[in-house]
């Protein structure tokens, strides 16, 4: 008897958990299902000295949308019209004070069985209706170049500025608001700041998108490159043996130089195989450096190199020192380097006894240090 009066106690409580779990989830998804997404392109322009229009993308399954206007004195976006009807996705806005500065904002809603669902509101745009002699204005563009292209953990700030609308005749004309706001459609390949600054972050395209005070937009290609991974080298002046030994373990140089451009805080400090008193030799590590997953490739390396080999973390920048001692006693030492920053002008590294193999690779050559001089 006590044993199916447990089992019936256990069984109405977990029917009673299930019907919580049901009535405190259920509402939420029906929400989320049933709301509209958020109206993209939202953009103002002057309609006349007197009007401004706001326009904006249709919205799948919105039943219309709803126009707001930032009320000063209540410090706070007021519905001004309601726009029934999917299609409808714009609205003027009439009786504005010429040259005074409005704020504006769209949700879109859907109703579902008497209730009313709304989206996000969009980005707040900013627009006056004007005059021929206003000399504050919209704008109605960007000038911004259609393409940029950077390195991993390169920054580049992008130029770009708003365009004044042509209706004023006054010649120093400018816009409302000269702040652009920039998003990065994937931010695994790049990143960008505030001002406008792009940092690269993986190899491949992306897009950035500027948008003005008033909603006007400009995309902008984001090619990001993998600098320490060239698609071909430039041999000119190399010497034979080096050429020979770049081109036979090119992907493990560039391998290694990529793990340490993708991961900066792997400490610094070199790399080389040392050899013990038995004739073995043992990877040794001078400095915080640490290898995680290359380090079988740098294994690898070390051995395919003929000449002492030490890889070289500083920094941005990572180096591949091959050296041996020539016939006639002279250290000669060859050195491959990848640099993150490096700006140096090709006839500059000439005259430097350095070779460009490719974008951010430098080959320097023939570096010999003073034979020993003979004894007494």
């Amino acid at each position: 008897m006590k044993s199916t009066t447990k089992k019936t106690l256990t069984t109405s409580l977990a029917l009673a958990f299930v019907v919580l779990v049901v009535v405190l989830t259920t509402p939420y998804e029906t929400y989320a299902s049933n709301r509209p997404n958020t109206p993209a392109g939202m953009r103002a322009r002057r309609e006349s000295n007197t009007s401004i229009r706001l326009w904006w993308s249709q919205v799948p399954r919105a039943h219309g949308y709803t126009v707001y206007r930032f009320n000063p004195q209540r410090n706070n976006f007021v519905r001004i019209a309601t726009k029934n009807g999917r299609t409808r996705s714009f609205h003027i806005d009439q009786n504005r004070r010429t040259d005074r500065t409005y704020r504006y904002r769209v949700r879109a809603f859907r109703v579902v069985d008497g209730r009313t669902f709304r989206s996000e509101p969009t980005h707040t745009v900013t627009a006056r209706a004007f005059t021929r002699n206003s000399r504050i204005v919209n704008a109605r563009g960007i000038n911004a170049p259609s393409s940029i292209t950077l390195g991993i953990r390169q920054q580049r700030q992008v130029r770009a500025t708003p365009i004044p609308a042509r209706f004023s005749q006054v010649r120093n004309r400018r816009v409302i608001n000269d702040r652009l706001f920039y998003r990065i459609t994937n931010t695994n390949r790049a990143t960008v700041s505030r001002t406008g600054q792009v940092t690269g972050r993986r190899e491949g395209r992306t897009t950035l998108v500027i948008r003005t005070h008033n909603g006007y937009t400009r995309r902008v290609t984001v090619n990001v490159r993998n600098f320490a991974k060239p698609s071909s080298f430039n041999y000119t002046n190399v010497p034979e043996d080096i050429e020979r030994i770049i081109r036979a373990n090119k992907a493990d140089f560039t391998a290694v130089a990529s793990h340490f451009l993708h991961h900066p805080n792997s400490g610094r400090g070199g790399v080389f195989f040392e050899q013990n008193p038995d004739s073995s030799f043992r990877l040794v590590i001078d400095g915080s450096l640490r290898l995680g997953s290359i380090e079988p490739t740098v294994r690898r390396l070390l051995g395919n190199v003929p000449y002492h080999l030490t890889i070289t973390i500083q920094g941005d920048s990572i180096g591949f020192e091959m050296n041996y001692t020539a016939p006639n006693g002279a250290r000669v030492v060859n050195q491959l380097w990848f640099d993150r920053t490096v700006t140096w002008d090709d006839e500059e590294a000439s005259e430097n006894g350095q070779e460009r193999l490719a974008r951010h690779w430098f080959f320097s050559w023939g570096m010999h240090a003073a034979p020993p001089q003979p004894g007494p």
